[in-house]
């Protein structure tokens, strides 16, 4: 029990001691002073030549009188950087009686004395110098020159030149400014996909070429100039790393499309009998990218109102290479026997004569761009005319022998050669026949054509087509202009009318039906109207105008066109391939 209690008052004494210490500790610290605030007693700028000191102060947030914040320093520093005038920046602070001296010293960027671009090749160095704008004679501000380096790399971008950057800029102690820029190449271009196309005909229509500076428009140019070759059904290229970091190897993919065609036909009409014909044609023949085409026809001869004549054979022969040589010059030849109904009109159109016409002749045009756009064209024509009169009175057609030379130009800005929807196309052509060539007639005979398509939207393409004729001489009717059929006044018949000189227009409002159901994808609408007369002078104009409709399917061949025009003197319909212009 004793002891219990001695034990008690131990703990008694303890407990009372630890209170007393933490009464004592407590007591201590309620007793001690607050931190001194340390504050801002000067600003000091140093090491500055060039660059105004109050320049320099216009960042800093730092103020004399203020509590010193090291945070608030540190964000000066970066502002004092972000000027782009200094190299370096460091900050010094010293305890004066006052407080603090905060000192910023800075390290001045050298003065550009000259600036020399290198490595640049497809655009000069005015451009980007002008493009950089770093000024001579002044203190290199690399925030300006940053801008200037982003601004030379969308120059290069804006012209199809992707793959360009800024790679080094550097200064000396003279002040030079150098300038280093990658343009990025092609290494090397790939094909895949070639079966029947051999190689060097896809090869030679890409102006692209190893070795080049890669540009992104030129290479889609060149894809459309594939795909409008008619031989593949999709192209597209697929850039992958060459073997330096500035270099790219471009595959370029291709499906291969048929294009060898073979059709035959039979038909019978209480006029002519049975008429049978077979066609062959390759656009890519044997691969080599030539044209071949062969029509043979039989029994197509029309025979008179009494009795049929002995029927003919018509054939037709073409061939063309598209490249002769390394100019790009092109040739083809044509060369054949038709025999057709040609028919003369009255007034009203009436038809006052029916005559067999015979055309046996050759001809043969070279070809070569002048440039991209640009075309020159030289036509040897020979073609010996001879005619059977069917029924009616005199025909005003001649028989006899044409010899002529035609020289052309085409300038065609078409963003698409089979299916156009933006841009032009122009074309002059002047032939002259003459006895010194050996032609019994002597003529000159001048055309001029002009096609606008203009986009109205995603879907729909607004195309016009204006053409003027004239000429001069003896022009024997069966080559005097003609109007009238499914490439000129499609309501009228095939030589409605015929004369020395003519004009006429085209309207078309064509849509892509795929904006009403997806179905109809290769199926396109139109809408047109027609006008035109001829002769163009001699009297007052007869103008002939017609409206129609037409439907354009999309085939292997190409577009199938069906086409419906009424003119005043009734309707009349078309099936024809590709649009006519």
């Amino acid at each position: 029990m004793r002891a219990r209690c001695r034990a008690n008052r131990a703990f008694l004494v303890l407990s009372l001691s630890i209170s007393l210490l933490v009464l004592s500790a407590s007591w201590t610290t309620a007793q001690q002073p607050p931190p001194q605030i340390r504050r801002v007693a000067e600003v000091v700028i140093q090491g500055n030549v060039l660059v105004p000191t109050a320049t320099i102060r216009g960042v800093i947030s730092t103020r004399v009188g203020e509590a010193f914040e090291e945070e608030k320093v540190r964000r000066d520093v970066q502002n004092i950087m972000d000027l782009g005038l200094f190299a370096d920046v460091t900050v010094r602070i010293e305890e004066v009686r006052d407080g603090l001296r905060i000192i910023f010293i800075v390290l001045e960027n050298p003065v550009v004395r000259e600036v020399r671009v290198s490595g640049n090749t497809v655009i000069p160095t005015e451009e980007i110098l002008k493009a950089l704008s770093v000024p001579v004679g002044e203190i290199l501000n690399t925030k300006t020159l940053s801008a200037g380096a982003r601004k030379v790399e969308k120059l290069y971008e804006d012209r199809g030149y992707v793959l360009a950057r800024v790679a080094d800029v550097s200064i000396d102690e003279q002040g030079r400014l150098s300038l280093v820029i990658s343009e990025g190449r092609l290494e090397r271009v790939e094909f895949k996909g070639l079966v029947k196309t051999k190689e060097f005909v896809v090869q030679r229509e890409l102006t692209i070429k190893s070795g080049d500076v890669f540009n992104v428009e030129a290479i889609n140019k060149d894809l459309r100039k594939l795909l409008e070759l008619g031989y593949f059904e999709s192209v597209r290229a697929q850039p992958s790393p060459g073997s330096t970091p500035d270099s790219v190897v471009l595959t370029i993919e291709l499906v291969e499309q048929k294009t060898g065609e073979a059709k035959f036909g039979l038909g019978y009409s209480d006029r002519t009998g049975f008429v049978g014909s077979i066609e062959f044609g390759d656009r890519n023949f044997q691969g080599r990218g030539q044209q071949l085409s062969l029509r043979l026809e039989r029994g197509v001869t029309i025979g008179s109102f009494t009795a049929p004549t002995t029927p003919k054979l018509n054939y037709e022969i073409t061939f063309r290479e598209p490249w002769f040589d390394v100019q790009r010059t092109f040739v083809e030849l044509r060369t054949g026997q038709i025999f057709s109904l040609e028919r003369e009109y009255g007034s009203g159109g009436v038809i006052t004569g029916e005559y067999e016409l015979g055309r046996t002749g050759s001809s043969i045009t070279i070809g070569r761009p002048l440039d991209p756009l640009l075309t020159a064209t030289l036509t040897i024509r020979s073609e010996q005319v001879t005619l059977d009169v069917l029924s009616g009175g005199v025909s005003l057609f001649t028989p006899g022998r044409t010899v002529s030379l035609a020289l052309g130009a085409i300038r065609d800005a078409r963003d698409n050669r089979f299916n156009p929807t933006s841009g032009e196309r122009m074309a002059l052509q002047a032939e002259i026949a003459s006895s010194i060539l050996g032609s019994d007639f002597s003529f000159v005979k001048s055309t001029a054509e002009y096609s606008r398509y203009v986009p109205m939207g995603k879907e729909a393409t607004l195309a016009a087509r204006a053409m003027v004729g004239i000429s001069s001489g003896t022009l024997p009717l069966q080559d005097r202009f003609v109007l009238g059929g499914p490439l000129t006044l499609r309501g009228y018949p095939v030589g409605r009318l015929r004369a020395t000189s003519m004009g006429f227009m085209n309207v078309e409002y064509r849509v892509d039906l795929r904006s009403l159901s997806e179905r109809l994808q290769d199926i396109q609408g139109v809408i047109y109207v027609d006008a035109g007369t001829a002769p163009l002078t001699g009297g007052p104009l007869d103008l002939l105008t017609n409206w129609g409709l037409a439907v354009s399917v999309k085939t292997p061949i190409g577009p199938i066109r069906i086409d419906y025009a009424v003119g005043r003197e009734g309707s009349q319909t078309w099936l024809t391939i590709g649009h006519p212009f």
